[in-house]
């Protein structure tokens, strides 16, 4: 018996298979984590040369956290992805064939949060070829935060309730 329910969804998706030291200082984290310091307001500054300057400097670290925490960049390389998701894992389609047992990191958004990319940890444990060189894969979430299982367990259940309702008005 399964010990969370599961929806199907769109969803923007990144995985790549994980190496064996990176699997000994696996934990799971959100983007919004990597931006946790408080920052104080720019002051009013006179010299609009200098606070032109300073605005270039801005972006430029902005742009250099955005690599650190998306690892390319952009977090634009989330590709829609057809899904299963449930609070213990996620199935999804990949033109990569990992094997079972291997170690996957998964990047996602959900819907339900806004400007937030996820990234949890987990097993393979089923691979099934399904048409060409496109796999089925499955994983099972085994780094991952509790606050994070949360977010994937409303999101499952706002997705139960639309579901729900949309059957209602039929």
């Amino acid at each position: 018996m399964r010990e969370y329910s599961r929806v199907d969804a769109f969803i923007p998706l990144k995985t790549r298979l994980t190496s064996l030291e990176e699997r000994k200082d696996l934990h799971s984290r959100t983007s919004s984590e990597c931006f946790s310091a408080t920052f104080q307001p720019w002051p009013d500054l006179q010299d609009s040369e200098l606070a032109e300057a300073l605005k270039i400097l801005n972006a430029k670290l902005d742009a250099v956290l955005q690599y650190l925490t998306f690892g390319n960049g952009d977090p634009g390389t989330l590709q829609g992805s057809q899904v299963t998701i449930s609070g213990g894992g996620m199935s999804f389609y990949s033109k990569e064939a990992y094997g079972v047992g291997e170690f996957v990191e998964m990047q996602f958004m959900l819907p339900t949060v806004s400007n937030k990319v996820f990234f949890v940890y987990g097993e393979v444990i089923h691979v099934e070829e399904v048409c060409g060189e496109r796999y089925r894969t499955g994983v099972q979430f085994t780094v991952i935060d509790e606050d994070i299982r949360e977010e994937i367990v409303k999101f499952v259940f706002e997705k139960q309730r639309e579901t729900l309702r949309k059957q209602r008005r039929l």
